[in-house]
């Protein structure tokens, strides 16, 4: 038996849980989106977005310092250097790499793609963007549309696939 994804039509075998093509999770009652549905202010699930160039007055992360830490293995991950991070896992013969590698968590496993996620420091502010990932990310459990910058605060859980990690 098969079912067709309601994002790209492709056909996928019953039981699975994401499109091998798009990356649309298979499992819910989502609808397909379209780019121009989302626009400043508050989405369907209540989280802050944003489309590309446009601004968002975001809460201020506060304190002089922002990390994520990798729940499956205690790592803290200071976010200080640079203003933007991608985040993903590596592979053999990957041309691009991330700049935060969760290869050493069970990336892999829990469904991370190699370059899933842009995390952004502006004025004190911490964005995330999925990079039209297969396995999608999750803000404190909501799922995010891709290629939109979503807010985030202290104490937010973001999942990338099934991997966690924490801003703290």
């Amino acid at each position: 038996m098969t079912i067709k994804c309601k994002r790209c039509g492709h056909t996928e075998y019953l039981g699975a849980y994401f499109c091998s093509e798009c990356g649309f999770n298979l499992d819910s009652n989502e609808q397909s989106i379209n780019e121009h549905e989302v626009k400043k202010g508050k989405d369907e699930n209540g989280l802050i977005a944003t489309r590309n160039s446009e601004n968002v007055s975001a809460q201020s992360i506060g304190n002089n310092h922002t990390a994520l830490l990798i729940v499956e293995t205690n790592e803290i991950v200071y976010l200080e250097e640079k203003k933007e991070y991608t985040i993903g896992r590596v592979s053999e013969d990957q041309p691009i790499l991330p700049d935060i590698d969760l290869s050493a968590s069970k990336a892999y496993a829990n469904g991370v793609s190699r370059i899933h996620a842009l995390v952004k420091l502006n004025n004190n502010n911490l964005m995330i963007k999925d990079l039209d990932s297969s396995n999608g990310t999750r803000i404190n459990s909501k799922k995010i549309y891709p290629k939109v910058e979503y807010q985030l605060n202290k104490g937010d859980t973001i999942t990338l696939g099934k991997q966690k990690l924490k801003v703290i």
